[in-house]
């Protein structure tokens, strides 16, 4: 890759950093779905994608004051810091237990935690979600 080819990279990786609050408030004005702000991916995003939720991981390079009324909620695994844990922030937080290990147990354990969110957030049932 040339030097001008990856300057013009750069400079666009750059532009989204820096407009990603507007970015982000822009996408979910124009899809009107709900958009919730996590620091795990431990809850599957088919599962809230298939009930008009969308699930953006935190970016490092976000300030806290950017969260304003971008999320609609906020999700951090148990132990461990919110992502945006201002008082400032008005969107519900929700902790979740992730599993120790792997198995039947521990999809158990992530469909009951996803459930409880799900429920405790958006008042959704998961049980709502339609195969077809």
């Amino acid at each position: 890759m040339e030097s001008r080819e990856m300057t013009v990279h750069i400079s666009r990786i750059r532009e989204i950093r820096d407009n990603y609050p507007d970015i982000l408030k822009r996408w979910r004005a124009e899809s009107g779905e709900k958009l919730i702000c996590s620091k795990c991916d431990s809850i599957p995003p088919e599962i809230t994608a298939a009930l008009g939720i969308r699930m953006v991981r935190y970016p490092s390079f976000m300030k806290e004051e950017e969260c304003g009324n971008i999320f609609d909620a906020f999700i951090h695994s148990a132990g461990a810091e919110s992502c945006c844990a201002g008082d400032s922030m008005s969107a519900p937080r929700y902790k979740i237990t992730l599993p120790g290990g792997y198995g039947e147990d521990a999809a158990v354990s992530i469909h009951n935690e996803t459930a409880s969110m799900l429920e405790e957030a958006f008042r959704v049932d998961i049980k709502n979600i339609s195969p077809t």
